[in-house]
């Protein structure tokens, strides 16, 4: 175990926000009840010592003891790693209070559970930006960020990389997959029909391999400092082929926290997405100029 694991997270609260100490409070009586934080300061081995000497006990009681005691200590290291973490991104403006307990008590639940770092920054970030913008986060997505396994994470994060923003409404973002007549390409990228699928069942993307999402007519996005226009197809209704994948709003709401080191510009992620739409007969214009 780490060093860090008897410092109570009240031992953070020097030179914080009066937000974020509240917000540590709020925490500790969370993670409290579950009786391991005076455990932690009094020392395992002296614990563990002692009830394992305790000639009035079964040996086997004695295993299930050590079991279980190991299994909360590992638990609550994972809870309690995720709130440091969050800690230094509580905002001054935040309102730990206008939280429900019982979504507190939800989070940490499935919290203990995660011990993946990959995954554990995203329930960080999910805990800071609810504490600083309270109802963000549903109970239904943190039950299925609690059932996503690492690689379903990083496909998620892998399909950041092919997003572009809305240019006049930033919160709506529309990733471009056209993985159905590309596969190796997003093969290499880490991106695979079986992969989408599980995220599909997961309730973060439509899937649709068969026939493209579309837009009509016209879209304006922006891709890093790119400013792009689309004009549909003039032989088919000025369709916009969009690609085999969309967000659902808990989708879109994870994008969120995805990682800024995903959402980068990338020349050749670019290129690549505007070949596949001027092979569907769009009209691609990116700040202001036609590609040809």
């Amino acid at each position: 175990m780490d060093g860090q694991e008897g410092t109570n997270l009240p031992g953070l609260a020097n030179n914080l926000s009066e937000a974020a100490k509240n917000t540590i409070a709020i925490i500790e009586s969370f993670l409290n009840p579950r009786g391991l934080n005076l455990a932690i300061q009094e020392g395992h081995k002296k614990i563990i010592e002692s009830y394992m000497e305790r000639t009035d006990i079964d040996e086997y009681d004695k295993i299930a003891f050590l079991a279980s005691y190991k299994r909360l200590i590992k638990e609550y290291k994972n809870c309690k790693k995720v709130a440091d973490m969050a800690i230094s991104e509580i905002g001054e403006d935040a309102r730990p209070e206008d939280i429900d307990e019982d979504w507190f008590t939800f989070f940490f639940d499935k919290v203990r559970l995660v011990s993946d770092e990959s995954v554990q920054s995203m329930w960080t970030k999910i805990l800071a930006n609810e504490v600083n913008s309270p109802g963000s986060y549903s109970k239904a997505l943190l039950h299925t960020l609690s059932i996503m396994g690492a690689n379903q994470a990083n496909l998620f994060c892998n399909i950041a990389r092919f997003c572009m923003y809305e240019y006049k409404n930033e919160g709506m973002i529309h990733p471009f997959i056209f993985i159905a007549t590309n596969v190796e390409a997003y093969n290499r990228s880490r991106i695979d029909s079986s992969g989408l699928v599980e995220l599909e069942q997961l309730g973060l993307i439509h899937c649709d391999f068969k026939d493209e999402f579309v837009f009509l007519n016209k879209k304006v996005l922006r891709y890093g400092n790119k400013v792009i226009e689309l004009y549909g197809d003039p032989n088919n209704e000025n369709k916009i082929s969009a690609g085999n994948v969309r967000f659902t709003q808990n989708g879109l709401t994870l994008f969120s926290i995805v990682g800024s080191s995903f959402k980068r510009y990338r020349a050749d992620i670019l290129d690549f997405t505007i070949s596949k739409l001027q092979h569907r007969n769009c009209r691609v214009i990116v700040n202001n100029k036609l590609i040809v």
